[in-house]
Parts: C-alpha cells; structure tokens; sequence
C-alpha cells in the first residue's frame, strides 16, 4: 500500500490531493484540469498503478 500510495502522491503531488481512505483504498482530488483532462488523469493513473513493484527483491504485478 505504501508504494500505490508514493506513485499515487507522485501523480498528483503539484496540484492535487492524496488520501488513503480505508484499507486499500485512496482518493485523489485534483485542483485544476487545465494541464490534464480527467480521461487523461485516469489514463496516468491506470498505466501508474499497473506498472511492477519491487517487493523484497520479487517483481509483483498487480
């Protein structure tokens, strides 16, 4: 979790917000969509979160 959340924060650190909100779950809130759309938001997003981890030396897909 800790590692969705740094590439989540990593996402939207400039002008938006990050919060894990309970288990596995985050929210984001972004201020302004004048650099980003919000389909182009979710597209980063989606290819963020899918790309491997390092977990204790293993790759892991998720």
């Amino acid at each position: 979790m800790r590692l969705v959340g740094a590439r989540l924060i990593k996402l939207c650190a400039d002008e938006g917000l990050v919060a894990r909100f309970d288990g596995d779950e985050f929210v984001g809130m972004q201020a302004e969509f004048d650099k980003m759309s919000p389909e182009s938001m979710a597209r980063r997003l989606v290819d963020l979160l899918s790309r491997t981890y390092i977990i204790e030396g293993r790759s892991v897909n998720v």
